[in-house]
């Protein structure tokens, strides 16, 4: 690195950023707990619906066709959701490696 005069290093260039790999889905804020440490919104309320079973499917498939191969399922409590296993079944579908975040 040549000496500038400058007190700060130079940075080195930022490197491109490339295609998604794992899809975070954060499929509720419901959860029974109250983990003190927890980032979860305590008014789940004020926090709208959440996304459909269908709606989902969706987001799945075009993570995947960008290029996602991971999916991590979480919230909230994942376990909450009554369509859990159609979703995971549906990433598995698609061929992504899933995981259940709780």
């Amino acid at each position: 690195m040549p000496n500038t005069g400058s007190s700060s290093p130079e940075l080195p260039p930022t490197p491109e950023v490339g295609l998604p790999l794992w899809l975070l889905a954060e499929l509720t804020y419901r959860c029974p707990l109250q983990c003190p440490y927890c980032s979860n919104p305590l008014d789940f309320a004020a926090q709208g619906q959440e996304l459909s079973t269908e709606q989902w499917f969706k987001v799945m498939a075009e993570a995947r066709e960008m290029g996602a191969a991971q999916i991590g399922f979480s919230g909230g409590e994942p376990l909450v959701r009554q369509d859990l296993a159609q979703l995971i079944a549906e990433a598995r579908r698609l061929g992504y490696y899933t995981n259940l975040i709780t």
